[in-house]
């Protein structure tokens, strides 16, 4: 399973592009539900929080 991580077979793109990230925001900004904002994304709530906290594979920098 390690050499398989190091080739790369458990990296997955991002679920949501920086364009889609920044639209999410201003939602979140302008105070609509966080579970609405994921529902028009088509990711889990919980996907949505990891972006807006910028965790895992939306740190700074990782998202294309």
């Amino acid at each position: 399973m390690r050499a398989a991580k190091k080739r790369g077979a458990y990296d997955r793109a991002p679920k949501l592009s920086q364009e889609q990230i920044v639209e999410a925001k201003a939602l979140v900004a302008s105070q609509a539900p966080k579970t609405r904002i994921a529902a028009r994304f088509g990711v889990l709530r919980s996907t949505l929080y990891r972006v807006l906290k910028r965790a895992g594979r939306y740190r700074e920098g990782e998202v294309e």
